[in-house]
């Protein structure tokens, strides 16, 4: 279904749309002390969800939510890709996944991330609760810029402190 959503009414998964006019409407000055609105960093068990139309609730809520606050990190990107190779369906699964992509920005795994791994790895391992290794790069890429990470695996993330994180689905 969240497939179709895709090829078919490809609008519909992008986000509410912006007017085309000429004019913009005037927007209230922004106050200093207001928090900037959050950036949220899909996991991959959300990005399949929506992709297979598992979760029409996680669907709904990624198109109510503006494309612009929306990322994928590089790790998720590579978990897709691997993914949608593995069956026998791989062309038709990698078209589905170029048009996902195309909709949502995607973040890298940098430095700031790779030292964000190393805490976050200390910490996980010596509080006796490791979490596997992609869910810990994705952990660390979102702690790293401050994102809200959306996945329904809150058990396992839910192990980094300090990690921001909210399921779609509950």
């Amino acid at each position: 279904m969240a497939g179709r959503l895709l090829r078919e009414d490809r609008w519909r998964l992008e986000g509410p749309a912006t007017p085309k006019t000429k004019t913009r409407p005037a927007r209230a000055p922004r106050d200093p002390l207001e928090k900037p609105p959050a950036l949220y960093l899909l996991d991959a068990n959300a990005c399949i969800r929506i992709l297979n139309g598992s979760s029409e609730k996680l669907a709904a809520r990624l198109r109510e939510t503006p494309r612009s606050l929306v990322r994928l990190s590089s790790i998720v990107k590579a978990e897709l890709l691997y993914g949608a190779r593995r069956g026998s369906q791989a062309p038709a699964n990698l078209r589905l996944l170029a048009g996902f992509f195309a909709s949502i920005a995607c973040v890298p795994f940098d430095d700031a991330c790779a030292e964000e791994y190393g805490v976050i790895r200390n910490e996980v391992e010596r509080a006796g609760t490791p979490i596997g290794p992609n869910d810990l790069l994705i952990a660390a890429t979102a702690r790293a810029r401050d994102f809200v990470l959306v996945t329904h695996n809150t058990r396992e993330f839910s192990r980094v402190a300090g990690l921001q994180i909210e399921d779609w689905e509950a």
